[in-house]
């Protein structure tokens, strides 16, 4: 667990699931088979809505979603990521 103002080193040992333009990360990264460490900042946090506390057109938005962002990762051939985002 981490709170506001927490910084943490995460290392990814498979670097081709960190390859995304926004990380400013090439398939060059996992070509070379390295692991790849990130240094992160919890700068907010949001307590989400329990399932039972949604509404029914809530988790319909939260459902379509995951949906949209996971089709983008299968479509990136990003397949372990998009299947994670079809699970529930």
């Amino acid at each position: 667990q981490m709170v506001e103002g927490e910084r943490a080193v995460i290392t990814c040992t498979k670097p081709e699931m960190c390859v995304d333009p926004s990380l400013s990360l090439t398939a060059d990264v996992s070509a070379a088979g390295e692991q790849v460490s990130f240094i992160v900042e919890l700068i907010g946090l949001e307590n989400p809505k329990t399932a039972y506390e949604m509404s029914e057109e809530e988790k319909l938005a939260f459902v379509t979603e995951r949906k949209e962002v996971g089709s983008k990762l299968f479509r990136s051939q990003r397949f372990f990521l998009a299947s994670e985002r079809y699970k529930g």
